[in-house]
């Protein structure tokens, strides 16, 4: 117990002794303002003998906890983050701190907020009903703020301009416009405003779709099957089936988000992926994120990456969260607080278990049989990142055809042998006025022949676009063995993928500091 309260102390997160009662062992609301000491810790442990772990909600720990007393209750409508099932067996949505909000209790019927004066038990602590347990684990998302207060909100005229197709396209047209038709919506009106807006547009095809097969394309969209699995995961949790479902839960692979991963092709060992996109569309921090949150998975990742040394990409990544600007960043006018936040994300990277990285400068081409060498000094390693095919050089005599031809042949042969999962990142030809197709892949089409997934990323590149618009990416799953063409929208936000972007206020705490000050108007 001790060791798992120090882990927390090390990540910057209060911690108090607490009973068996859930009640503090010491006056603890001097640790609302600073965190304990290794030593004060490990006196706590040695007076009292039962000391359990709890965590200071609040600016302190960056946290704010979403506390249900009712297992049984409908959640769907709480974003997706960590969750921990408490020893009676409620639930605690772990979400980070977006602001100054006090703790409240019954906010809503068998809700509490656990946030600014207030603290939660943490796992692995226990009393006489049970243990707590982590059962969901995945980065912070921001704290909910708009379902927890009344203020009003205004999202942008939706345009609902259709063609129409007839069979044969019908399927795929839809699919790719209900997904750009998402991102203008509020996921709180995807049921009545989406839906409907996507049911006019139907009757322009020729023929329509029937509603059940419009309604299963919407569904798949919108995320509407992630909340339908949720809820069977937890249904799964009693005693006769726990052992068999935590096993599967384990072992699944992740896309970097909850909607990618119940719309998209599930990974499996074995399986040759490409993500293909323009250069600079985001495929490096993509496919970084995706590989930080398979680490924190349990899985063991090696990202091999052939642009970028280890340490650039790691900046690169806690220069967006922290959102530091190049102007800052050149005149050395970082503000305090955006600097303690770049260094905490280079702290929260490098303590990420079993995320190897290996990288080297651009313009250093290294051999595919090199590349073999370093998968297999990893006995145990479960996937892998190689960024990019462009880099990997080839043999004496050998054109750029033949070259990509014999490394994705001999990749897909490592991932059958090893039944390991390899993703490579591979660039677009250009091609004025042709879209981005599996087909437009760089070199011949044994490239897309070889792999069993094919994603296409697409950012937004409009520099003028505003919040959250310009944080968005398309995520397109051109091909994938045995399952359909998907198309889902996600959002870079403050140095993670995630499904919905949140409200601005909530992404910015300094505009509701503005807002207060100068007043609504």
């Amino acid at each position: 117990m001790i060791k798992k309260a120090l882990e927390y102390l090390n990540k910057d997160i209060s911690i108090i002794p607490v009973g068996k009662d859930k009640k503090p062992l010491i006056k603890w609301q001097e640790f609302q303002e600073r965190r304990a000491t290794k030593e004060e810790v490990e006196q706590w442990f040695k007076d009292y003998p039962e000391t359990q772990i709890g965590i200071v909600c609040g600016k302190i720990s960056d946290l704010i906890v979403v506390d249900i007393d009712e297992p049984n209750m409908n959640l769907n409508w709480l974003p997706e983050t960590a969750i921990v099932k408490t020893g009676s067996g409620g639930f605690h949505y772990y979400y980070k701190y977006t602001g100054a909000f006090k703790n409240k209790t019954r906010i809503r019927e068998n809700i509490d907020i656990r946030a600014d004066g207030g603290y939660v038990v943490a796992p692995p602590s226990w009393n006489e009903k049970g243990q707590y347990q982590l059962i969901k684990r995945m980065n912070l998302t921001p704290f909910p703020l708009h379902l927890f207060t009344n203020q009003p909100k205004e999202y942008k005229q939706i345009d609902s301009t259709y063609e129409g197709f007839g069979e044969g396209q019908r399927n795929n047209q839809m699919t790719r416009y209900i997904g750009h038709l998402l991102v203008k919506v509020h996921p709180s009106e995807w049921e009545t405003i989406a839906w409907n807006i996507t049911k006019e547009a139907n009757q322009k095809n020729n023929p329509p779709l029937l509603e059940h097969e419009l309604r299963s394309i919407f569904n798949s969209i919108s995320g509407k099957e992630r909340h339908n699995s949720k809820q069977r995961w937890y249904k799964s949790q009693e005693p006769e089936l726990t052992i068999k479902v935590k096993k599967d839960y384990k072992n699944r692979y992740t896309w970097g988000t909850r909607g990618l991963d119940t719309s998209m092709a599930i990974i499996k060992r074995g399986n040759f992926i490409i993500v293909g996109a323009k250069r600079g569309s985001g495929k490096t921090t993509f496919t970084f994120d995706m590989a930080c949150k398979n680490a924190m998975l349990g899985h063991k990742v090696l990202y091999i990456s052939l642009e970028m040394e280890e340490d650039k990409i790691k900046e690169d990544f806690a220069r967006k969260y922290a959102g530091i600007t190049v102007g800052e960043e050149y005149d050395y006018i970082i503000p305090d607080t955006k600097q303690t936040a770049y260094e905490k994300r280079i702290k929260e990277i490098n303590s990420i278990p079993n995320l190897f990285f290996r990288g080297m400068r651009r313009g250093s081409n290294v051999s595919l049989n090199s590349i073999i060498e370093l998968i297999n000094e990893f006995s145990d390693i479960d996937l892998v990142f190689i960024d990019n095919l462009d880099l990997i050089e080839g043999n004496k005599g050998e054109n750029d055809w033949e070259r990509q031809k014999r490394i994705t042949k001999k990749i897909m042969g490592i991932t059958i042998e090893k039944q390991l999962p390899i993703i490579l990142i591979h660039h677009y030809r250009k091609r004025m006025g042709k879209d981005n197709g599996s087909d437009e892949l760089s070199g011949s089409g044994k490239i897309a022949d070889n792999a069993d997934i094919i994603i296409n990323i697409n950012k937004c590149y409009d520099t003028n676009a505003e919040y959250p618009e310009k944080y968005k990416s398309i995520i397109h799953q051109q091909k994938s063995r045995g399952y359909p063409e998907t198309i889902k929208i996600i959002y870079f936000i403050k140095g993670s993928f995630e499904d919905e972007a949140p409200p601005y206020e909530e992404y910015d705490p300094y505009f509701n500091s503005l807002k207060n000050y100068y007043g609504e108007n």
